[in-house]
Parts: C-alpha cells; structure tokens; sequence
C-alpha cells in the first residue's frame, strides 16, 4: 500500500489517458484494502468471517453475508429481492431485508399500478419487524403474512397462513430455478458491481420469457 501510494505521486504530473486510468484502478484498489485488512485480521484472530466482509475490489457491493445455519455458516454475494407475481413471473432488486416487504409492494404497483395494492404480502422472517408490518397495512394491504421470528404468532391464521406457507414454497422454488445452471443467477464471471447486478436481471428475465412461452404454448 505504501508502495502504491509512492506510485500514485509519481504520476501526478502525468496527463497519459493510460497511466491517468491505472493510477485510479490503483488508488481504488488501495482504498478497498484500507476496509479489507481490518476485516482479514479479524477472522485470523477469531476464526471467522466478519460481518459485512468484503470479497472482491471490482464488486464493492458484494458482502459476505453471516447466516450460521447448519452447514452454511456464511453465504457471499449481493443481497437480492425476488417478488413472485401471480404465476411465477419475478420481478428482482436490491434492498436492505427487513425493508424488502415494503419495496415489494413499490414493485408491485409499478407492474400494476400506483394505486394497486395486493391482498397478501407474504415473506420469511428476516422480514419479520413491526414497522414494516405497520406500514403494509397502512398501505392497506389487507393480510400480512410475514413469517414471525421465534415463538412469535402469525398475523394471520387459518387457511391464510396456510397459503401463507404453500406461497413462500412456491418462491423458494422459483429461487432455486433461478441458481441453476440454465439461468446461472449466480455463480457468474461479472467484476463489477454494474455488471453483477445486471447478470441478476438477465436471468430474471430469461425466466419470465420462458414461462411466458410456455403458458403460451399450453393455451
């Protein structure tokens, strides 16, 4: 770093369109590793993955994202919206999780209309948090089936809890199709933060076309 920032003076003076480019990409770099060698001592010291660790210069947006599930201690990416409309159609973004059941319904009156608003908003319990809760039905979202966090009971019941769970199912599903191989929602070569959010899209997109074709198909 100290070697890199010697560099960078060196070429103040220099007006080359080349050397002007390498030296921003160097002082990026050098500023990404100012955040990223605290977070490396860390996990030396402690053994494990820091909250918010960064993994790579050119996607600055991507976290490694702690979960301590059984066998998933942590997952690495960018943390995605997928809002399943009607017959799986997917509309996806980016958000923090426990605002995405709001920015859910702002998706869904931009497909169907400002003043639309859905019957049920269904989401798992990382959405699960009273103001957000509030807000749905303030909106004037009639069910609100979030999942609760804990022994916490629903806000709703019956067979509206029951369709509650078949349709977090249905997404989870839909989630699992997207990270395949045919969609590749993941696991893609992108290097920067523009480009990986726009791969997400893409295969958001592919998936719609397809399922659009085959309810075409079938009609």
């Amino acid at each position: 770093m100290e070697k890199s920032e010697e560099f960078v003076e060196s070429c103040l003076e220099k007006s080359n369109k080349r050397v002007t480019s390498a030296v921003e990409k160097l002082e990026e770099i050098t500023e990404f590793t100012k955040q990223l060698l605290p977070q490396i001592k860390e996990w030396m010291k402690r053994g494990k993955v820091a909250t918010e660790k960064l993994l790579h210069c050119g996607i600055t947006e991507a976290r490694a994202i702690v979960k301590n599930k059984v066998g998933k201690k942590a997952e690495f990416g960018l943390k995605w919206l997928i809002n399943r409309i009607g017959g799986g159609d997917v509309v996806g973004a980016r958000a923090d999780e426990r605002k995405m059941p709001i920015l859910a319904l702002k998706q869904y009156r931009e497909v169907f209309g400002k003043e639309a608003t859905p019957l049920m908003s269904v989401y798992d319990r990382a959405g699960s948090h009273a103001a957000t809760e509030k807000k749905l039905k303030k909106e004037g979202v009639q069910k609100v089936a979030i999942q609760p966090k804990g022994q916490a009971e629903w806000s709703v019941a019956g067979e509206d809890q029951k369709e509650a769970i078949s349709q977090r199912g249905k997404t989870e599903g839909v989630i699992g199709t997207l990270k395949s191989g045919r969609y590749e929602f993941n696991g893609g070569r992108q290097r920067t933060n523009e480009s990986l959010k726009a791969a997400g899209h893409r295969s958001m997109f592919a998936m719609n076309i397809t399922n659009f074709l085959r309810d075409l198909m079938e009609n």
